[in-house]
């Protein structure tokens, strides 16, 4: 791993100055590098000047129609809370004379770019619930969580948020609980649950964002919650567990992988990215979560990230009886052991574990079940009945356990 003194900042001027967290070839995540994206130095190793210039735009730019609506909001005590709710369960029809601000904001939610195919994003969401539970849990967990509280924009973000620090636990739930209603059947249709609680959570972040601007460095950081980080945030709890879990042997074929980008650039759409920003093929993501790998400053804020790891890796899950939760944690801890590295681990704090040596000896299995059924009309079609019996039964079982999600709260802020 490249040190800090060899780290050469980007000094191009996109929007703005280029935040000191870039720095191109900072290589601080190598490890998730070379489990995640074997093969990026020889494929990503340079992104044209327009592709390059967007990104480092985007450190820059936020959802704007959301930061509208919140600005309202807090302009307007009292008024269009309701509206909003109004408007996520019975449509944008059914308001009488709704401000500027909010249908500007709607427009966004009623419609997809038209580069969204919706039936391939509703194949891509049945393509991540074949994906086993745990290992899905795991990688996600890795990739949402313990990433997040990693990254230096992110990692700043969440130490700021007390419910974050002081209510890991809750948070866990309730991120699952969100998780769950956008890989449901519909779950991105305009009135499923995932894009409801979606548009919740850009409120979410709207409001928290004009919190974090009192005291926020953009020269470091760039805009807080930026569209760069909430299109990466977006493929955490899909693409990303997806290319890990195909390094344990999870087979997807190239229409599969299709979709599993549209339902990727769906997430990130409904969370506030915009149509001009969006990725939509798999080798175009890829070269985007290289690019924001390769180029993070990793340890630019380590008092950060260890406020918000800390209570991550000690966490007990809802749910779960006590003399489970050791094995809980170090089966996740393993996971994220495999994921980053044990270098990165070592000096972030995810404790080592046995778990991470065991992960892997699923492989042949999982190789051997996929290839049957990639093979097998019968296999593939049981499979499918397995999965949905997994997502429709038991799923909702489990999030039965689970609070609200912490979406559904934006007007608290």
């Amino acid at each position: 791993m490249t040190g800090g003194a060899d780290i050469q900042p980007v000094t191009m001027r996109a929007a703005g100055p280029v935040p000191s967290r870039v720095a191109l070839a900072s290589e601080q995540f190598s490890g998730l590098i070379d489990f995640l994206l074997p093969h990026a130095r020889r494929d990503y190793s340079g992104l044209d000047a327009a592709t390059l210039a967007r990104y480092l735009d985007a450190f820059h730019a936020t959802d704007t129609l959301a930061d509208a609506w919140v600005t309202y909001l807090r302009e307007h005590r009292g008024a269009g809370r309701r509206q909003v709710n109004q408007a996520l369960e019975s449509g944008t029809g059914s308001l009488t004379g709704p401000p500027p601000e909010l249908s500007a904001f709607l427009r966004s939610v009623d419609q997809l770019p038209a580069v969204i195919d919706p039936a391939r994003v509703e194949e891509g969401a049945r393509c991540l619930r074949r994906i086993g539970a745990i290992t899905i849990t795991g990688f996600g967990m890795a990739a949402g969580f313990y990433l997040g509280a990693i990254l230096p924009g992110s990692a700043r973000a969440l130490a700021a948020s007390t419910r974050t620090v002081q209510h890991p636990a809750r948070r866990l739930s309730e991120t699952a609980r969100f998780v769950l209603g956008t890989f449901a059947p519909g779950g991105y249709d305009r009135f499923g649950d995932g894009c409801k609680n979606a548009t919740r959570l850009r409120l979410t972040h709207a409001a928290i964002r004009a919190r974090l601007h009192q005291n926020w460095d953009t020269s470091i950081y760039g805009a807080p919650l930026s569209q760069a980080d909430t299109l990466l945030a977006a493929m955490t709890f899909n693409v990303i567990p997806a290319l890990a879990a195909a390094r344990l042997g999870y087979r997807f074929t190239r229409h599969e992988q299709d979709c599993l980008a549209h339902f990727s650039a769906c997430a990130a759409y409904r969370q506030g990215v915009p149509a001009d920003l969006l990725t939509v093929t798999l080798d175009q993501q890829r070269a985007f979560i290289y690019f924001m790998l390769r180029t993070a400053r990793g340890n630019l804020d380590p008092q950060s990230t260890r406020t918000v790891l800390r209570p991550l890796v000690t966490v007990s899950f809802p749910g779960l009886p006590a003399p489970v939760q050791p094995l809980a944690r170090a089966i996740l801890h393993g996971y994220g052991r495999l994921f980053f590295g044990d270098e990165l681990c070592d000096r972030t704090g995810i404790p080592d574990t046995i778990a991470k040596h065991l992960i892997p000896l699923a492989r042949p299995a999982i190789t051997l079940l996929e290839l049957a059924r990639t093979r097998s009309r019968t296999i593939q079609a049981l499979a499918d009945k397995a999965a949905s019996h997994r997502w429709n039964t038991l799923m909702p079982r489990t999030s039965r356990l689970m609070t609200e999600p912490d979406a559904t709260h934006f007007a608290a802020y």
